[in-house]
């Protein structure tokens, strides 16, 4: 028993020196350099983040200049909406007779002078019903 006990210490004392070694010579290195990478990455993706927000933020610029350059159109007055309803009512024959071509040209032209009226002239003949 007393020739064992040496052993096993110096056993012990082994194992326990060559965990310490592992520890600090493979383990805590590779730790830091993982940790080294990771931050690294987050670095990287921060740059990128911050330039596609660049490059999103000129994109909506070029799109604010060229919404400025073009012309936004007029909104539509009631007198504009009139005219177009009186226009198409009037604006194609019905069938292809030409009994329906001259009611087609009268109506046509009909349309023209009713349409260069004032408003409430232009409302009052296009709610009659199209004869």
């Amino acid at each position: 028993m007393k020739k064992l006990f040496p052993i096993i210490t110096l056993g012990t004392v082994l194992i326990l020196t060559l965990s310490l070694a592992f520890y600090f010579v493979v383990f805590l290195p590779n730790k830091e350099k993982a940790r080294l990478e990771l931050e690294q990455r987050k670095f990287e993706l921060e740059k990128q983040k911050i330039e596609l927000q660049q490059t999103i933020d000129q994109e909506n610029l070029k799109i604010e200049q060229e919404k400025a350059k073009t012309p936004t159109p007029k909104p539509k007055t009631a007198y504009d909406i009139c005219f177009e309803e009186c226009t198409n009512r009037f604006s194609e024959p019905k069938n292809g007779t030409c009994d329906s071509t001259q009611r087609y040209i009268y109506s046509r032209t009909y349309a023209k002078f009713m349409c260069q009226m004032t408003e409430p002239a232009c409302k009052t003949i296009c709610s009659q019903p199209n004869k």
